[in-house]
């Protein structure tokens, strides 16, 4: 049973009841939160951590190959396609391989409410 899922084109992600947030499906463009060229694709659901610590989203948000999640402190983090800027400007990488925390103001603590992407 799952607390939360979002789908992608070619990926899925889901927090499960006991708290894991995780990502299955295509990993080209980093969607599964890992180095396109350490995990192509995965079939069984890989954890989403930073620090070795897990993550546990409270809202999924994806994209064809971008994926959001939102935290129940409201803090929004992104991973995957970033060529055109759909994370932000603010990165410079066209593939964010790690769920990474995105600002959408000027005031860090600043909370987020909700999130949705398209493709």
């Amino acid at each position: 049973m799952t607390d939360a899922v979002g789908c992608g084109a070619q990926h899925v992600c889901a927090t499960s009841l006991e708290g894991e947030s995780t990502c299955w499906g295509r990993n080209h463009l980093g969607q599964l939160g890992q180095p396109p060229e350490v995990l192509p694709q995965s079939d069984t659901p890989i954890p989403l951590s930073q620090d070795n610590t897990p993550f546990r989203f409270e809202v999924l948000s994806q994209g064809e190959h971008t994926s959001c999640g939102l935290t129940q402190e409201g803090l929004l983090y992104c991973w995957g396609n970033n060529r055109n800027g759909q994370i932000t400007d603010f990165i410079q990488e066209e593939i964010v391989v790690a769920p990474t925390r995105i600002n959408l103001s000027s005031r860090p603590e600043e909370r987020v409410e909700s999130i949705a992407i398209g493709s």
